[in-house]
């Protein structure tokens, strides 16, 4: 087995903005990174796929957003540092939790970024709470998932989680 070249450079993540554990009233606790952008810049809210956290999903896009915007990442419940609830996963609450975290900081509205499983919380996001979105980006997703029986049951068997939203 080839070994590394002895003076090749090791590989550097880059820097991650500072991240906390916040409540949400009535939800619980989950994890959020907070890039500061420019003054009076919109914020974005980065919203991750299935079986990922903010980080996993968004750590190489917070030094160049946060640039031209305020950046936020939340690791959905049940992924990462979010929520852990005996309730049944569900895209709704995913959306809920991050209005709850988009009213708990104070900020009036937010550009929801979705990736993968983070489309449809945003686009759910946008349609309980519309109040609160001043716009979407959508990144490879869908608007729902698994509503076939072969895509129900692939979706099923990938997770090992009956509550997966279909």
């Amino acid at each position: 087995m080839p070994s590394a070249a002895p003076d090749a450079p090791a590989a550097v993540a880059p820097p991650l903005p500072p991240g906390r554990e916040i409540d949400l009233p009535g939800r619980g606790r989950s994890f959020v990174r907070i890039a500061d952008g420019p003054p009076g810049a919109p914020t974005l809210l980065l919203l991750h796929g299935w079986t990922a956290s903010a980080d996993l999903n968004w750590f190489r896009c917070y030094g160049p957003l946060s640039r031209h915007f305020t950046v936020m990442a939340i690791d959905h419940r049940g992924h990462g540092r979010g929520i852990r609830s005996r309730r049944p996963f569900s895209l709704s609450a995913c959306a809920d939790d991050a209005a709850a975290l988009v009213e708990e900081l104070g900020i009036e509205r937010v550009i929801a970024v979705g990736y993968s499983m983070g489309g449809p919380i945003a686009q759910l996001l946008w349609k309980r709470h519309p109040e609160l979105v001043e716009g979407l980006v959508l990144c490879a997703t869908s608007r729902n998932f698994g509503r076939s029986l072969p895509e129900r049951a692939c979706s099923r068997a990938c997770s090992g989680c009956r509550a997966w939203p279909g």
